[in-house]
């Protein structure tokens, strides 16, 4: 298994694919003193060598690059922006003859920039790390490509093929010395507008989405009015009219005429999230028939609808099967306290690919801490706050002279237990506690605790105390447990109740709020001691899936008989199918809700539907579909890809298929019966041969999918 989660292909700033071979890895999950191979990475922030550099997936408090003989370029790739997040970026002591690049990753700050010329590509630039570039002035030397710049104000020197994600004031003009405005595009915020900005620079392609303008005499920046591109367009040009701008050059081509800012895109609905542009939106479409692209990158996204409207296809809706999750237009919260544990979740409706399709990517744009892929140890390592346990009793065996067993009662019938108890072989020969009142030894929960509260939190989740040493229950018998940090041993930090838990060490907190993204350390030699809040427990890493994946089960065909009467069967889902795909007038009416044409729903108790036009329903699966359990379509799920969920990196849509032929109708499964691929823990070891045995990786293709979000706060047990 590769616990890093590195890829099997880097491209450096350049596009030269990057030798891994001779390349040094750093990873959050290494160690200080390693060998800096994908198989032992460094942990620590100091670049010291020419050469590349691999940054893996996490959050790098910082990055600094270190002059050493002799001179030469420095190459340095992360997994990706929002997927390699480095918090400052120091290069203060970067010296004549060495250069750097970095390209694929979030940086937040930026400091010491210095005089080391310097190539940033595919990089994401946060507020501060603006701020410090405009702070450099005339930084003739920092070239930045394809990049995303957060609240700039201005321009900045050698910057090409940007998108700006909500500009505070930006001033267009005048376009800085080496500063390449061509395809630039603006979301969100606010841009001012000169006379100088329509003559000097409305020749240059560049798209505004959702954007207020302060235009000439203007004293406020407001939002164009309008619905449409064209509509925009023209009342920016009223507005430019009406404060004074009389000088709008009109340009001739791609079938517009004397079209004033004709070069200029508006838009209020063409890019999702903070930069991705919609395909076939209306900047899309611009950019396409003048062969360009618009902003950080050339890749458009098909969004998932987001609908307070239960009958929308292909979203996420209110009628979403959910738990702790509310939905409005355009937004999923999480209906929870975020300062206490929370687990949700929500799934899409069944989402048409329009046909057989090849899936490129998937990914979640959200601002939502997910699952963090770090599976622990079922076994303690330390923790504050324990659980006492009055006795560890290896050798009561049945039968027990005067002792009665009760098989599960729950404990708050009974009275308050005298003491909760280890015991060997107790009940069934199984090794359990027990909670003794009388002569009573009550077994209610085989493996689960005992307590009153009935609240039944499993026992591998708690530290027991007796005799003043620590135990945990491994699940057949008690262990004691360490009290001391270990070197080179990566520890989580977890609660052990529903609050916020941190623990401080070598001078660092670290906390289980997943928002922090600073839950994981290692243990260094001669540091053994902690400052751990009162609700803190620390587990040691077992393994760790350095990566976030989305979950989606996708299927290549379902069954197809074409409903038009008879009763619906509950709890599985059901997509309107026109009879024609060119004709989609056709409607369903089902529990009071009416359906149009490539929307879906889930069948519930409600067997009785009512169709509108030339439609009708095609059963999909089952919402909790389990083969082994199907009894109305297991003849077609036979030796075919089966909607399960599997677990996908969003940048690598591969799969491992089974027998490890091109020509098989499904997914390799792992011993559980998942589905092997890019996000399961194997997928690249297997890849790569890590493990030994190389596998043949294959494109994802389907028809239909369904896609589900897991929401985890407070790094959940």
């Amino acid at each position: 298994m590769d616990k890093y989660g590195w890829k099997d292909m880097y491209y450096d700033a350049y596009g030269a694919i990057v030798d891994k071979s001779t390349a040094r890895f750093f990873s959050v999950l290494g160690r200080n003193n390693s060998n800096g191979t994908s198989n032992d990475p460094w942990n620590n922030s100091y670049m010291t060598q020419i050469g590349n550099n691999i940054l893996g997936i996490g959050y790098f408090p910082q990055i600094a690059t270190m002059p050493t003989n002799p001179p030469g370029f420095q190459f340095i790739v992360g997994h990706g922006i929002n997927r390699t997040v480095i918090d400052v970026l120091n290069t203060s002591n970067q010296t004549s003859g060495r250069y750097m690049s970095i390209c694929d990753a979030t940086i937040q700050r930026v400091v010491g920039i210095g005089s080391v010329a310097s190539y940033y590509k595919r990089c994401e630039l946060k507020e501060s790390a603006v701020s410090s570039w405009v702070a450099m002035g005339n930084a003739t030397n920092k070239i930045k490509y394809n990049c995303i710049y957060h609240k700039a104000a201005t321009w900045m020197y050698y910057i090409y093929q940007s998108t700006f994600v909500d500009p505070a004031g930006f001033a267009l003009s005048p376009v800085l010395n080496y500063a390449y405005s061509q395809s630039s595009l603006f979301v969100r915020g606010s841009v001012i507008i000169t006379q100088a900005d329509m003559i000097n620079i409305s020749n240059t392609y560049m798209a505004f989405d959702r954007v207020a303008f302060r235009i000439g005499t203007e004293t406020e920046a407001t939002l164009l009015t309008g619905n449409t591109a064209d509509e925009l367009r023209q009342n920016f040009v009223d507005r430019c009219t009406a404060a004074g701008i009389t000088n709008i050059p009109a340009y001739t081509e791609y079938g517009g005429a004397n079209v004033p800012a004709g070069r200029w895109v508006f838009s209020n609905n063409s890019v999702a999230g903070d930069y991705d542009v919609i395909e076939g939106g209306e900047i899309d479409s611009f950019a396409k028939t003048r062969g360009i692209y618009f902003g950080y990158s050339n890749q458009t996204v098909k969004p998932i609808v987001i609908a307070s409207d239960g009958t929308a296809a292909a979203s996420f809706n209110a009628d979403s099967p959910k738990e702790s999750i509310a939905i409005s237009d355009n937004n999923i919260t999480l209906d929870a306290d975020t300062t206490v544990r929370t687990e949700g979740y929500i799934d899409s409706n069944i989402i048409w690919l329009g046909g057989l399709r090849k899936l490129n990517m998937l990914n979640i744009l959200h601002n939502l801490p997910v699952d963090s892929g770090v599976a622990v140890d079922s076994t303690f390592a330390f923790g504050h706050k324990l659980d006492k346990i009055d006795g560890v009793n290896e050798s009561l065996n049945q039968p027990f002279d005067g002792i009665t067993v009760a098989v599960p009662v729950q404990m708050s019938t009974t009275a308050t237990p005298e003491a909760i108890v280890f015991c060997k072989g107790m009940f069934a020969g199984q090794n359990t506690f027990a909670a003794k009142v009388g002569d009573t030894y009550y077994n209610n929960w085989v493996g689960r605790d005992n307590y009153a509260d009935g609240s039944g939190k499993p026992l591998t989740d708690r530290l027991f105390v007796h005799n003043d040493q620590k135990y945990y229950w491994d699940g057949s018998k008690m262990i004691e447990a360490n009290t001391s940090i270990e070197p080179d041993t990566m520890y989580i930090v977890r609660s052990d109740d529903n609050n916020e838990a941190t623990v401080t060490y070598k001078g660092t907190t670290y906390s289980s709020s997943l928002v922090t993204r600073n839950n994981v350390f290692m243990g260094v030699s001669g540091v053994e001691s902690f400052t751990p809040s009162s609700n803190a427990v620390i587990l040691p890493v077992r393994d760790v899936i350095n990566y976030q994946t989305v979950q989606l089960r996708i299927v290549e065909s379902i069954p197809s008989d074409k409903i038009t009467s008879g009763s619906l069967s509950s709890g599985y889902w059901y997509f309107v199918a026109p009879n024609s795909i060119g004709d989609t007038s056709g409607t369903v009416t089902y529990n009071g809700k009416t359906y149009p044409c490539l929307s879906s729903f889930l069948a519930t108790d409600t067997t009785t539907f009512t169709l509108k036009g030339a439609c009708h329903l095609r059963r999909c699966w089952a919402q909790d579909f389990d083969f082994n359990a199907e009894n109305i379509d297991e003849d077609f799920w036979k030796d075919k890809q089966k909607p399960y969920y599997f677990h996908l990196n969003p940048d690598d849509c591969r799969c491992m298929k089974a027998n490890n032929s091109p020509a098989a109708n499904e997914m390799r499964t792992d011993s559980d019966g998942n589905y092997i691929a890019s996000g399961h823990p194997d997928f690249y070891s297997e890849f790569t041969g890590v493990n030994g045995i190389k596998s043949p990786a294959f494109d994802i293709t389907g028809t239909f999918m369904q896609v589900r979000i897991p929401i985890t706060t407070l790094n959940a047990m």
